[in-house]
């Protein structure tokens, strides 16, 4: 019995770190760039985070662009391909580590924050990408 949960703990964590760092190699390697909207936004984001902001409303403010996000890329035309898919499983799994880590860790909550805004700008540049727009 405490080997089978041991079992299942020791993959998870496997699997966070090879998401993880299969998603920084994703976002290294995102070169293009695109000049739109949210962008910006994300970029004012980053610069609250490392202005020692409170979490609270920078993450609502987050979460409303990155909803729209999510929603831009699901429904538009094509189907979202492997890598897509890989940064969106780590917005969320960053968003997890974020809720679990701001109150007993602020400082990985800010990092955490800062991991998701990467993430979705690497999801926009392929949003904006594939519409044609950069």
């Amino acid at each position: 019995m405490i080997a089978s949960i041991l079992t299942i703990v020791f993959c998870s964590a496997l699997l966070f770190v090879w998401v993880r760092s299969t998603a920084c190699l994703l976002l290294r390697d995102s070169a293009v760039r695109s000049d739109s909207g949210l962008q910006e936004t994300f970029a004012s984001i980053r610069q609250q985070v490392s202005a020692d902001q409170p979490l609270g409303a920078l993450h609502d403010a987050f979460e409303r662009d990155a909803r729209t996000l999510v929603y831009l890329l699901r429904h538009t035309s094509g189907a979202m391909n492997w890598e897509e898919k890989l940064l969106l499983f780590d917005y969320r799994l960053m968003r997890l580590w974020l809720r679990v880590s701001s109150v007993a860790f602020p400082a990985q909550a800010r990092l955490a924050l800062v991991q998701m805004t990467e993430s979705m700008s690497a999801l926009e540049d392929r949003l904006a990408h594939r519409a044609g727009v950069c």
